[in-house]
């Protein structure tokens, strides 16, 4: 079986790219505020405020674009059954749907209703979060509970989540 999924990045990754991003808006910053300073000029400041943001959010999203993103896939495994598989480097982690429970959080929202924000697949090996935002009809066997506030992967990879929160019980079940 095999079905792409999607990709995903990390917390790490999208706190790199953060930084980095914050970094070229501070110089840029700093050089505008010791210009406007020099100068006597303050509109230069606010300039220079409003080039270093624009230049923030172009800095973050390129460098995002730049990072290697992982795969989200499903497959059929032989000692497991049906597998969720999460892989960039290496082997990656492998969820066996079989064993695992999906945990989510979710909040209904005035313009769409029940959007998933959190959901946590658990199995005896460990466990993986997600953040999300998305509309969402509950499956027969979600559950709703707190989960960490700490995310692993971004909404890519919790869309894919997700949408197999309905299906678990169907891709577990031997053939």
């Amino acid at each position: 079986m095999g079905r792409d999924l999607g990709g995903f990045t990390t917390v790490a990754d999208r706190a790199k790219a953060k930084g980095e991003a914050a970094l070229g808006a501070g110089v840029l910053f700093v050089a505008g505020a010791a210009a406007a300073l020099r100068l006597g000029r303050y509109p230069i400041l606010l300039a220079a405020a409003a080039i270093a943001l624009v230049v923030y959010l172009v800095h973050r999203r390129v460098v995002l674009r730049r990072l290697k993103t992982g795969v989200v896939d499903v497959v059929d495994d032989a000692e497991l059954g049906v597998v969720l598989v999460l892989r960039r480097d290496g082997p990656g982690v492998r969820v066996p749907l079989s064993k695992a429970t999906l945990v989510g959080r979710g909040r209904v929202l005035a313009t769409v209703g029940l959007v998933r924000l959190q959901i946590e697949a658990k199995w005896d090996e460990g466990s993986v979060v997600c953040n999300l935002a998305i509309p969402f009809r509950a499956g027969p066997d979600d559950v709703e509970g707190i989960l960490p506030a700490q995310y692993d992967l971004d909404r890519t990879a919790s869309r894919a989540l997700d949408a197999l929160s309905y299906e678990v019980k169907e891709l577990a079940k031997p053939t």
